[in-house]
């Protein structure tokens, strides 16, 4: 996790695409985010309207076949936390000593990055809701406290292709 401060206008988001990252003795940190595979590289600018429906996701209209239905339209932090969960389960990550949560036992990264430009200027106790309670994680990399997910949400996670539906019962078995 990085974050960059800054004025408008000084390159935060440059440095961001193009791996211009620096350690405290300015050698280059991790890939820029231009490097990433689009799949698990999500991005999103806060301004002072945004809120959860628009981070998270929630019910929409939609017309289908002359009638209008309402669906869970999952949005950013949705589509990142499937992709990173996917990513997860599905790298055959073991506990073993000195692997990292961060990758698997070959050492591939399994990360997935969601980038937040702007973000002091939303409201984070709108935008976030109680998933800003995930953000405090243990030495494993989890968060340290429960939350109870939004129950549509919970939904498009377990039945939709484009969430969990896939590794639902190993998400089942490791989350709970």
């Amino acid at each position: 996790h990085a974050t960059f401060c800054g004025a408008p206008g000084t390159a935060k988001s440059h440095k961001i695409d193009y791996k211009q990252c620096k350690d405290k003795d300015r050698n280059p940190i991790g890939k820029g985010i231009k490097e990433i595979l689009e799949d698990r590289k999500f991005r999103t600018t806060f301004h002072p309207d945004y809120d959860y429906a628009q981070f998270v996701g929630a019910y929409k209209p939609k017309k289908e076949s002359g009638s209008i239905t309402y669906s869970f339209v999952p949005q950013v932090f949705a589509k990142a936390c499937a992709a990173a969960w996917k990513l997860y389960l599905q790298s055959d990550t073991r506990d073993s000593i000195g692997a990292s949560p961060l990758q698997n036992d070959s050492g591939k990264d399994i990360q997935v990055y969601l980038v937040i430009e702007e973000i002091n200027r939303g409201n984070c106790a709108q935008i976030f809701g109680d998933i800003f309670q995930l953000l405090d994680r243990n030495g494993e990399g989890f968060s340290q406290y429960s939350i109870d997910a939004d129950c549509d949400f919970a939904e498009w996670l377990k039945t939709n292709d484009n969430g969990l539906k896939s590794v639902w019962p190993a998400y089942e078995e490791k989350v709970g």
